[in-house]
């Protein structure tokens, strides 16, 4: 019977481990010999003299040793001490002033009762200018005296502003101040409409002006040549070498009259000087004569950090007091508009002359880039110089009026908002409304006292001077350090050892 391995018990009947019957004597395969390895005892490293650890490379300190002998990094690290060191005492100096702030009251007080005991009003113009200086003066002082006494934290600028914008009897706050002064600003500005109006009327004959004539300027070029011998170092091989180069030759000067425009320029000046042969405001600010007590005690704390040591003398106040008039808009750019109008007044008839007589087109060469132009350009170029300086200086005194009558009401509103914010009631962000009513404190100023005090001490500007004077003054540092390294490398390598 067959097993389950077939005949013989070999599946296949002829696996070479079970031969057949009558196969003969099986031959033994040769059995391959295996290698025994014996296992690896680990034994922990003996520290020995004879074999210390090899470093990986140079240490950080060679390294810089290195750096400074091979490599010009001292002026790197020159400019970048000394540029960050200047740059630091600029900053903290410029910061400094925020504190110090020019204040100086108007005395308007005593000037009311003056005129009240006169049964008269105070004049709109110095109602105006006055009104507005105390209300901003008042968030000057407050902030001034926030960095005096609580290093100018929100809380100390609050408590300060708080007590402006409260009712006192005896000193107007910023909110009765700011609830006057659309009145204040419609009077004055009613006092100054004739200067709106000649600005509006001036305005067309400008545009007139400014069409009436195109100029071109073409400047020529020609080439030069030069011709040089040059030779080897050692004076040989010598040859003729020419350049060339661009040099100013002269230059085109082309006119163009547009005989339409200047004759409608002509007819807007003659009746523009017929219908405002003087242009003047009889009105005049009212000055103070003294100076009281408390408004001294401003003026003083106020410039404490930029005057320090020097006393200010009677005359000194009185002239702080009364910056609010000197320093006003209308004060210091009449005498401008008063000039443009006359200017104005006396080129008209030449204009109107030269508009009729100047040829529609000038051409020609001169030697000099610039050129005046022939005489009926320049009389056209005077006239719009006149007439455009008294616009300009007008619409400085009436836009700066028109600011502030609906400015100051905004800025006492963000005032009080901000009071309530550092409080905790108000939903504002206190910082952004403190820096919003600085802002438009100094605006207010700044858009009406041209000639006023600067309200911007902090001049940041001088920070970034000052650190790139530092850097270049290290860097050269810097440069001098790296070539005397260069002059002694060997001393430094060798550690100066002869």
């Amino acid at each position: 019977m067959e097993d389950k391995y077939g005949k013989n018990g070999d599946p296949s009947g002829s696996h070479p481990d079970f031969p057949n019957k009558g196969d003969g004597p099986r031959q033994k395969e040769p059995v391959e010999k295996k290698e025994t390895r014996r296992p690896q005892i680990m034994r922990p490293a003996q520290k020995t003299a004879q074999s210390p650890r090899q470093p990986s490379g140079p240490s950080l300190t060679e390294r810089f040793r290195r750096l400074v002998l091979d490599t010009p990094i001292e002026v790197l690290i020159g400019g970048v001490l000394v540029g960050a060191l200047a740059g630091g005492v600029a900053y903290d100096h410029e910061a400094s002033k925020k504190g110090s702030i020019p204040v100086a009251f108007s005395e308007i007080g005593k000037t009311k009762m003056r005129f009240a005991r006169q049964d008269k009003k105070v004049p709109p113009l110095t109602l105006f200018y006055s009104t507005l200086n105390d209300s901003v003066m008042q968030v000057f002082e407050a902030s001034n005296l926030a960095y005096a006494n609580g290093q100018g934290s929100d809380e100390a600028f609050a408590s300060e502003l708080e007590a402006k914008i409260s009712y006192r009897k005896r000193y107007n706050s910023i909110t009765e101040y700011a609830q006057d002064m659309p009145i204040y600003a419609r009077d004055a500005l009613a006092s100054v409409a004739v200067l709106e109006q000649a600005q509006k009327d001036i305005r067309p004959a400008i545009n007139a002006l400014g069409k009436a004539w195109d100029e071109h300027h073409r400047n020529v070029y020609k080439t030069v040549y030069e011709t040089k011998r040059e030779c080897d170092t050692d004076g040989k091989n010598c040859r003729n070498v020419t350049t060339s180069r661009e040099e100013y030759d002269y230059t085109v000067h082309t006119y163009n009259y547009d005989e339409d425009h200047g004759k409608r320029a002509a007819r807007l000046l003659e009746d523009f000087i017929q219908k405002y042969p003087h242009l003047r405001i009889d009105e005049q600010l009212i000055f103070a004569g003294e100076v009281h007590e408390n408004n001294r005690q401003a003026m003083s704390q106020s410039r404490q950090n930029t005057d320090e040591g020097q006393e200010i003398s009677e005359d000194q106040y009185v002239d702080f007091a009364n910056v609010w008039a000197t320093g006003s808009n209308y004060f210091s750019l009449m005498p401008k508009v008063k000039d443009g109008h006359a200017g104005v007044n006396k080129v008209t008839p030449q204009w109107s002359a030269a508009s009729v007589s100047a040829n529609n087109y000038y051409r020609y060469r001169t030697y000099s880039r610039s050129d005046s132009g022939p005489k009926e350009f320049q009389i056209a170029e005077a006239a719009l110089d006149y007439a455009a300086s008294m616009a300009k200086n007008i619409n400085k005194i009436t836009t700066g009026i028109h600011y502030a009558g609906t400015a100051l009401p905004e800025l006492s509103q963000k005032i009080t908002r901000y009071v309530s914010s550092v409080q905790s009631i108000g939903q504002d962000d206190p910082e952004e409304l403190r820096e919003e009513i600085m802002d438009m404190a100094k605006k207010l100023y700044s858009e009406n006292y041209a000639k006023g005090f600067d309200v911007y001490p902090s001049k940041w500007g001088m920070v970034l001077l000052w650190t790139v004077l530092g850097t270049l003054a290290g860097g050269g540092a810097g440069f001098g350090v790296d070539r005397y390294i260069d002059k002694n490398r060997d001393k430094f390598r060798s550690g100066f050892k002869p």
